[in-house]
């Protein structure tokens, strides 16, 4: 076996050999029946109570003397035997068969799992969104039937607020879902996410302008907007319009100045929305939103920067978080523009 490539480690007796599958966790067990201090029936008896154990593939070696022996171990759940004397190739082939057995019921546990995980992944904002529907509802029934100088006026309002924060951020979390998740050269579902040329200056504007009220930051929004049409629905202009500013508002404080801006690139054709608000990082920590290995760091920093940069991949677009000169955090999404024929 050694000279199969096959990585191997043997023992002399039964006890031995159960020491070690506790301590090695072979990917096969090739076991006698006869053995001194354990035969094979006791050996396979104790590691089919072990669940760590139970699944590895087991393999009898017995003579044909030892039929009685033999339904036993098939009994206890050995998944394969071997009449001595054998050869070369019964030997391999056994081995190979059973390997190729368990690789095919590790893979389809494994899909299983991702398919279970999924199914939570999809389910549980479905579940949070209805209980805090029935919490919105009970808030309003509160408020119904209080003054507006009652001692617990301020907490009712602070726990609506949360509730609306947490609800924003399970319909991000769904959005996210959606997009990130949706099989290459499948169709975008729901008209607010399908394909469309539209003008963006207005929208731009008083989606922003709505954003800063409800964080009570007017005053500190800036606003640079030129006009174009670009080749995203409105829908999602504002969604993205939304995120940047809820992004950049939760991360300053009273007073400190948000910028937005939106650029015309007519050589590129592309068309370029930028949030710069000063800088709340270190100099080496940066929001992330790259894929993979980054993936759990770009959750950290919020689900908003996320859905950003997936609605803009969706839309042929691009999405980056710079600093720039002065130090401060600038978030980007360029779009595509429509290009007038000539």
């Amino acid at each position: 076996l050694d000279a199969e490539g096959f990585e191997t480690c043997g023992a002399c007796d039964g006890e031995q050999g159960f020491q070690k599958i506790l301590t090695e966790q072979p990917d096969l067990i090739l076991c006698d029946v006869r053995m001194p201090r354990l035969d094979g029936l006791g050996l396979l008896a104790r590691i089919s109570k072990i669940e760590a154990l139970a699944h590895i593939p087991f393999i009898s070696l017995t003579a044909l003397s030892e039929r009685a022996d033999l339904r036993a171990a098939m009994e206890l759940g050995a998944d394969d035997y071997i009449t001595k004397p054998f050869g070369r190739k019964e030997l391999l082939d056994a081995i190979s068969r059973r390997l190729q057995k368990h690789d095919g019921l590790i893979q389809t546990v494994k899909r299983e799992t991702v398919l279970e995980n999924a199914w939570m992944a999809w389910r549980m904002p479905i579940e949070i969104e209805s209980a805090l529907t029935n919490t919105l509802n009970f808030v309003q029934t509160i408020e119904a039937q209080m003054s507006e100088d009652s001692p617990v006026a301020l907490a009712v309002q602070g726990l609506r607020s949360s509730a609306n924060q947490l609800a924003h951020a399970v319909q991000n979390y769904s959005l996210w879902l959606r997009l990130r998740f949706r099989p290459r050269g499948e169709s975008i579902t729901g008209s607010e996410l399908m394909p469309a040329f539209e003008r963006v200056k207005s929208i731009i504007e008083e989606m922003a302008r709505a954003s800063a009220w409800q964080w009570r930051r007017e005053d500190d929004l800036q606003l640079d907007v030129e006009e174009a049409t670009v080749k995203v629905s409105l829908p999602v202009v504002q969604r993205i319009v939304e995120e940047l500013l809820i992004h950049a508002f939760s991360h300053t404080a009273q007073g400190e100045e948000v910028i937005l801006q939106g650029r015309e690139n007519t050589r590129r054709n592309t068309y370029t929305l930028e949030v710069t608000y000063p800088q709340i990082y270190g100099e080496e920590e940066l929001p992330s939103v790259s894929r993979g290995e980054d993936g759990e760091k770009m959750l950290h920093y919020g689900l908003s920067l996320a859905v950003v940069n997936e609605l803009a991949d969706t839309f042929a677009g691009q999405f980056a978080v710079l600093r720039d000169d002065d130090g401060n955090i600038c978030c980007r999404v360029v779009f595509p523009i429509k290009v007038l024929e000539e």
